[in-house]
């Protein structure tokens, strides 16, 4: 059972041209910069913006940051090299 539509020619078209550019750097930019990205500021925001149980300091906001500048751009990598690795078998000729 095929869980998707066969690629039109389009999608075709559009993931040769993303492949041309490269492997590291459709990892880089969809998964490091895109993706991970808008987690870190979606999450970030989401963390600040809520209602602390304690009193916080700036130490403590700066730590928030730090920590998502840490985790999501690695986090956001991986997801690139998933998506790439399901681009690579979903358009593959197989």
């Amino acid at each position: 059972m095929r869980l998707f539509k066969p690629p039109t020619s389009e999608q075709r078209e559009r993931w040769e041209r993303l492949k041309k550019r490269d492997k590291r750097s459709f990892i880089l930019r969809v998964g490091g910069c895109q993706w991970g990205g808008f987690m870190f500021v979606v999450m970030t925001a989401q963390s600040l913006l809520r209602k602390p149980p304690f009193p916080r300091q700036f130490i403590d906001y700066l730590f928030e940051i730090l920590l998502g500048l840490a985790i999501w751009p690695v986090a956001g990598y991986f997801f690139g090299l998933c998506m790439w690795t399901f681009y690579s078998k979903r358009f593959s000729d197989d």
